[in-house]
């Protein structure tokens, strides 16, 4: 029942709108969970508020926007909108089973207490990584629209876009790095130490996946939407090995590394189909992308290193030195997000 205007807006690059429409309900579910908590006091709390924010989020879309609300029927958009939706419908039912299968996988080889701290470590690195891309693909996706009947423009912002969010993604890891230990033990005390070893790896994961979010986005806008659910594909097909691996082993990490590499593998079709399917000029983009994964690179030996090397200082400076000068080469790199940063008023779209 959201009123779809707001997405309207977005089209135009007018965001205001929308972000009320999510900032607004948000903070006033998170606000009435204190006085939920003093009427309920158990799970009633999360159910309520969950629901006030659905319908604070109804309720704010119908007040921000322009356009009247109706519902009708018109057989020739449904059949465009199934025509251009099925692949989506059929992704989004591939990523219920990618955000919710590691949980079920560790849960029922490794027990309660185990899926506690990685359904945590999940959420805490998931989250970011969704907003930064939702939001990266919410800015760009309507520019990509107006630029498709012009080749150059639309190859320089589609460069900009896959260097935006590869920046996000590595700025993301090195975050999680830096400040791993004092948020966890900040937000949830020392009963989750041990959720600290696995957060590198799980800010790996959702990078590549947030990687994968340019491809997506560029996709989107021509129209190939199918390429996001195959790249989707191994994920959902690392599981079962993910499951064998956590019963012989019980070792969390092992499924871990088994999510990357299936994320990787299909975070490499998707720039394979993207560069068959829409002609995507690899060449701009090849040397940001190779720092990214450089990046990834020496985060995963960081946390290897950390399992071998607990409580030595040494690892960490000979890890994080290379990784800051390699941020440093990826931001020089990206040519075509800073030319667009300096002229994006000649690049936005009329």
């Amino acid at each position: 029942m959201t009123h779809f205007d707001i997405y309207r807006l977005q089209r135009k690059m007018i965001y205001t709108p929308s972000i009320l429409s999510s900032a607004i309900p948000a903070l006033l579910s998170v606000l009435a969970i204190w006085p939920l908590f003093m009427i309920y006091g158990d799970y009633q709390v999360m159910l309520y508020s969950v629901m006030l924010q659905a319908v604070l989020t109804v309720v704010t879309s119908h007040l921000v926007c322009q356009r009247r609300y109706s519902l009708g029927i018109d057989k020739t958009i449904i059949l465009r909108a199934l025509d251009f939706g099925w692949p989506l419908l059929i992704n989004n039912i591939l990523l219920f089973f990618i955000f919710q299968g590691e949980k079920i996988i560790v849960g029922r080889t490794l027990g309660m207490e185990a899926l506690a701290i990685f359904a945590m470590g999940f959420t805490l690195t998931l989250t970011p990584s969704l907003l930064l891309g939702g939001s990266t693909q919410t800015f760009f996706l309507p520019q990509l629209v107006a630029a498709k009947e012009d080749k150059g423009r639309f190859d320089r912002l589609s460069a900009a876009t896959f260097e935006a969010h590869l920046f996000f993604a590595t700025l993301f890891v090195i975050g999680v790095m830096l400040f791993e230990d004092p948020v966890i033990h900040l937000l949830l005390s020392a009963k989750y130490a041990g959720l600290i070893p696995l957060m590198t790896l799980l800010a790996v994961l959702q990078s590549l996946r947030l990687m994968r979010g340019g491809s997506s986005t560029i996709a989107l806008a021509i129209g190939r939407t199918g390429i996001a659910t195959i790249s989707n594909l191994p994920r959902v097909f690392s599981m079962p090995a993910a499951w064998f691996a956590a019963s012989h082993t019980g070792d969390i990490f092992v499924v871990l590394w088994i999510a990357i590499i299936g994320e990787m593998t299909g975070f490499l079709i998707s720039i394979f189909l993207l560069k068959r399917q829409a002609d995507m000029p690899l060449a701009r983009i090849s040397i940001p992308l190779c720092l990214t994964l450089a990046i990834l690179a020496l985060a995963g030996v960081q946390t290897v290193l950390t399992r071998v090397e607990t409580g030595s200082p040494l690892w960490s400076f000979w890890t994080l030195a290379p990784i800051f000068v390699l941020l440093a080469l990826l931001i020089f790199s990206m040519k075509d997000l800073r030319h667009y940063i300096a002229a994006r008023r000649t690049w936005a779209p009329q």
